[in-house]
């Protein structure tokens, strides 16, 4: 029997393409679903499986950073990672497709451009489905795929280019994608990144390293600002030090929780435990991280603020080109 959902929640459902509500009485005959589902599904099962050492918080932190699964995290975790400015964090997004294409290029590089390509995209597509297809997740396989289809064909594209042609083909198939929050925060980072990082790392002080890093969060954090000010009324300054501490830990366990996750999950105790143990510290430094810094007395940037610095970088740019 359908019927229609509720109010208050048709147009939040209606942006996840559901229009119904199904209510089931009686289950008929059944099959099994196809055979890519299946297989996503049994290493969504084997990850989470492998993780049960990690304890429920870790797991659930462990599972939602790698396979964007966050049904079981923690009300009071959930809001120390908004409060610091790393939800990001807790959704897959292009650094976990940035890693898994890391951990398959041994294999990819041994074959010839076509078949490379054609195995690209077939990663690509897999990890798509294992990761549900979470709007975050479209935006990077979109632009993963663009690449590397620029590449086979010799006419390489800069990142906006990149940026451009994924967001608009990912929208003419489904327009839907618009009203989604994550696939709007998604854009908004990589936009901000592509456009800002490079010129305010040859700008800002200080070693290399940190002045690049720090680029890199002030642009995505601009470039979510449009997006995150209207949505939850400001922007957390803490978001900068809670980057810059928490993102380098991420990474690992993103390489180390695909690869030391699915074979934790095959053999099972005690191996799980130990292939977990670097997973574990890195969680607890993410988790500590978020913590201490959504209680840092830094405030919010709202929505005057924000016009603030839009006026004073519109006024600041021309007069650094003017500067002798």
């Amino acid at each position: 029997r359908l019927r229609p959902p509720s109010p208050a929640a048709r147009a939040r459902l209606a942006r996840r393409h559901v229009s119904a509500r199904l209510d089931i009485r009686e289950a008929g005959p059944w099959r099994a679903g196809s055979a890519p589902t299946r297989a996503a599904n049994e290493l969504r099962r084997r990850l989470a499986a492998g993780a049960e050492p990690l304890g429920d918080d870790r797991r659930a932190l462990f599972t939602g950073m790698v396979i964007g699964d966050d049904r079981d995290q923690a009300v009071a975790v959930a809001d120390d990672f908004r409060a610091a400015g790393l939800t990001h964090l807790l959704a897959v997004s292009g650094q976990n497709v940035a890693f898994v294409l890391a951990l398959c290029r041994p294999l990819l590089r041994r074959l010839r451009l076509a078949p490379r390509w054609a195995a690209t995209l077939g990663v690509l597509a897999a990890f798509g489905l294992l990761t549900r297809f979470e709007p975050s997740v479209l935006r990077a396989t979109a632009m993963a795929a663009v690449v590397c289809t620029a590449d086979a064909v010799g006419r390489p594209a800069s990142r906006l280019r990149v940026l451009a042609l994924a967001v608009a083909g990912l929208v003419l198939v489904d327009p839907l994608l618009v009203g989604a929050l994550g696939f709007q925060l998604s854009v908004g980072a990589t936009l901000g990144i592509g456009l800002l990082a490079r010129p305010l790392a040859e700008r800002l002080p200080g070693p290399r390293p940190v002045a690049e890093a720090l680029a890199v969060c002030i642009g995505a954090q601009i470039g979510v600002a449009a997006v995150l000010v209207p949505a939850f009324g400001g922007l957390p300054v803490a978001a900068l030090p809670a980057n810059l501490l928490a993102v380098p830990a991420a990474g690992p366990v993103l390489a180390w929780g695909l690869a030391a996750g699915l074979a934790a999950g095959v053999l099972g105790p005690p191996f799980d435990t130990l292939l977990h143990a670097p997973t574990a510290v890195l969680l607890a430094w993410v988790a500590g991280v978020a913590r201490v810094c959504a209680r840092l007395p830094l405030g919010v940037v709202t929505g005057p603020h924000l016009a603030v610095l839009v006026g004073v970088g519109l006024v600041a740019v021309p007069l650094d080109r003017w500067r002798p």
